[in-house]
């Protein structure tokens, strides 16, 4: 994003990580931990070339001390879903429905999965909103989509 934005000439370029550890007895996968200096708003990554929620989280709602630092969980996305709902975790492999995924394969790569998505389950957002609690302030429209398995744009 430094790159692309310096190119650009914008300044300055936000970063929110959804993965890493923000302290020793922490992790962030799938989700943000919002320092409370970085902007109070987040992005909830739906499906390629699908409108992507701008959600400002509720004060008080989700908020943990890290490092000695107010954050705030927030979601980082819509993820996948199996269509079978069967879902098995082994040492080696995920299986998904009759699909196995290995470590050389995405799980998306599995017949038997799909993007979550807002368009097929209207009733999503306000489900992550209610574990997650926040206000919708806007939608942003991707020009461009990047995935391994879809482009778009």
């Amino acid at each position: 994003a430094g790159l692309i934005g310096e190119e650009l000439g914008v300044r300055p370029v936000e970063c929110l990580p959804h993965y890493g550890m923000p302290d020793s007895s922490s992790v962030a996968i799938g989700c943000h931990w919002l320092h409370r200096d970085s902007p109070r708003w987040f992005l909830l990554l739906t499906e390629p070339d699908a409108e992507i929620p701008i959600i400002q989280p509720h004060a008080g709602a989700n908020e943990i001390v890290l490092g000695g630092d107010d954050h705030i969980l927030t979601p980082h996305g819509l993820g996948v879903c199996s269509r079978s709902g069967l879902i098995q975790v082994g040492p080696d492999a995920v299986k998904l429905g009759t699909a196995q995924v290995g470590r050389d394969s995405g799980i998306l790569d599995s017949g038997d999965t799909e993007w979550r998505s807002l368009r097929r389950d209207p009733g999503l957002l306000t489900r992550i909103l209610d574990t997650a609690p926040g206000e919708v302030l806007g939608w942003f429209k991707p020009r461009f989509s990047y995935h391994r398995s879809v482009r778009i744009g």
